[in-house]
């Protein structure tokens, strides 16, 4: 997996939550933030992170229920 760079736009109403969008480069990053700039995004929205994406594995555990009289 390995290093990429995202760029998220933080909600107006609730700054914890966003749309982020990974890219492979620093270089790409900075033509979206210039993007969205100029489309009129407030600067105080955008961040910029380095990122490592980590793997995920999901394992499902069994569950019982007994029926009862």
């Amino acid at each position: 997996m390995g290093e990429r760079t995202a760029v998220m736009v933080l909600d107006r109403d609730d700054p914890k939550h966003g749309e982020l969008t990974m890219l492979d480069g620093a270089h790409e990053a900075a033509r979206l933030a210039e993007q969205l700039i100029e489309s009129g995004v407030e600067i105080e929205r955008i961040r910029v992170f380095n990122a490592t994406e980590l793997s995920m594995r999901v394992a499902h555990k069994p569950v019982v229920t007994l029926a009862g009289e």
